[in-house]
């Protein structure tokens, strides 16, 4: 009885949701990430300078500086996004500005070889 109420309450909230995107006003958002003016821009909540409210420390386990409570956004950069041409890095450090992402972590396999950015160049000892 209970899978029945469960697929009768899944098909309605279906059936409304079609209607709803045919529905007049509704419009497709797409995060076009190299234009800045779009509602993902977020680049105006990053505190200008950078330490303005003092230093980061930890107080009861948590992240705060003289403003209060701090949080932060990261995201993974891996393989060959880690060593990007001059050009590239620029565009990479504004498109996380705008998403307000103020870390990354770069992942990185010392075993593949990358042919752009920092590691165009050979290493002693490995063939390219």
């Amino acid at each position: 009885m209970t899978r029945v109420r469960v697929l009768v309450v899944t098909g309605l909230l279906w059936m409304c949701g079609s209607v709803a995107a045919g529905e007049e006003g509704l419009f497709p958002f797409v995060v076009a990430y190299d234009t800045p003016a779009n509602a993902t821009n977020v680049s105006a909540w990053l505190d200008r300078p950078a330490g303005v409210h003092g230093f980061i420390r930890v107080e009861g386990g948590h992240l705060k500086n003289d403003a209060g409570p701090v949080r932060f956004w990261a995201t993974n950069i891996c393989f060959e996004a880690c060593f990007p041409t001059h050009q590239q890095a620029e565009r990479l450090a504004a498109r996380l500005a705008r998403l307000k992402i103020l870390f990354f972590r770069a992942v990185v396999r010392g075993e593949l070889r990358f042919r752009s950015g920092l590691e165009a160049r050979p290493i002693k000892g490995r063939p390219v």
